[in-house]
């Protein structure tokens, strides 16, 4: 290398130092500016997503469980699950709502075509809902600490309703009305209907009796 080759060389170098300062200082800057919609990443993809809190305790998970149920689960402080939104492999949804002891206390859900909306006490035993399904029939049901159904309100698909009450053994008074305007009053027991209180659209009124074969004993009038 000549001279003047050594002395272009350390002009070069020299000049590309300088400007190394300059670039960096540009390019670099000592105040970060703020994240802008444009270095947002556009997607990410994973098999699970946690948020943390500022302690880095976990607050929500988002995953896909291994029967295909892509779920988000909410946590409280504690790390305890109090509300979780899944939808299942074939497209049902649910919603469910916990309490501190983990239990189910509320439900929401869509499932071949029925709706429902499920409350649970503090031992996780369902004790009242609410259904609808796709054709229209309606139903609120209210049940006892064994599981049984007591008491419901139905309404058919031409909307005709019947509220029933039950014991432990099932349903034992039934009340109804039609759209024609016929309402009435059943006594219940066996599955069998034992007296009727009835009236009609023109305000008649009628008292059936029945034995304990179910046949007809006695009517007024």
């Amino acid at each position: 290398m000549t001279w003047t080759e050594k002395v272009s060389f350390v002009i070069l170098t020299a000049t590309f130092s300088l400007l190394g300062g300059a670039l960096a200082e540009h390019f670099w800057p000592a105040t970060v500016p703020l994240i802008g919609a444009a270095s947002v990443p556009a997607n990410l993809s994973a098999h699970q997503f946690t948020l943390l809190d500022g302690d880095g305790a976990a607050r929500a998970l988002l995953d896909v469980t291994g029967k295909g149920v892509a779920e988000l689960r909410l946590l409280d402080g504690a790390g305890k699950l109090r509300a979780g939104l899944g939808v299942a492999h074939d497209g049902a949804p649910a919603l469910g709502l916990y309490d501190d002891a983990g239990k189910t206390r509320a439900e929401v859900s869509l499932s071949r075509g029925i709706s429902r909306v499920r409350l649970f006490d503090a031992k996780g035993g369902a004790r009242g809902g609410i259904a609808v399904t796709d054709d229209g029939v309606s139903n609120v049901a209210l049940v006892d600490d064994a599981g049984k159904q007591r008491a419901s309100m139905q309404t058919a698909t031409d909307g005709e309703p019947t509220i029933r009450l039950s014991d432990r053994e099932g349903p034992r008074i039934g009340l109804s009305v039609t759209d024609a305007g016929n309402s009435g009053i059943a006594l219940l027991g066996g599955g069998q209907t034992h007296a009727a209180l009835s009236i009609d659209q023109q305000n008649r009124a009628a008292l059936t009796l029945y034995g304990p074969d179910g046949k007809l004993a006695a009517s007024v009038p």
